[in-house]
């Protein structure tokens, strides 16, 4: 077994080494077309990040996620993971697209950050994931 020490040594040479050989580079963000579209078809929009007002949007709390079905002593959860747009920003400023889950049964639970899975001590939970990130022609985007 590796111990830290030696660990801590291999990551600091391997660094030093790449730093001295011109291999580690910065990475810039993209500013045109998010990835998988056309290009041009669709620009992402770079706020400023020093432009935005900090600290003015109160955070939520989210609520408990429904429950599907309680039957017996066993919770059941039928929970989707979507994309969608919602205000993050201050109100001044665009909706954020996000990725966020919610119930199936009742989709105005769809939002970011999502609502709560609650569990008690003792009693089961069975939660169903559904990928419901999709495309225009229903087309799975992460698989």
């Amino acid at each position: 077994m590796i111990a830290r020490r030696e660990l801590f040594v291999a990551g600091a040479a391997g660094g030093a080494a790449m730093a001295l050989t011109g291999r580690a580079r910065a990475v810039t963000l993209p500013t045109g077309a998010p990835p998988g579209s056309r290009s041009g078809s669709a620009a992402v929009a770079v706020l400023d990040p020093t432009a935005i007002p900090k600290y003015v949007t109160d955070l939520v709390i989210p609520p408990a996620m429904p429950k599907n079905t309680s039957r017996g002593n066993l919770d059941t959860y039928v929970i989707g993971v979507r994309q969608f747009s919602q205000q993050v920003l201050p109100p001044t400023l665009p909706s954020t697209t996000v990725w966020g889950y919610g119930s199936l049964m009742h989709p105005e639970t769809f939002h970011y950050p999502s609502y709560t899975i609650e569990a008690r001590y003792g009693r089961p939970v069975r939660t169903t994931w559904v990928n419901d990130l999709v495309d225009r022609a229903a087309s799975c985007r992460t698989c």
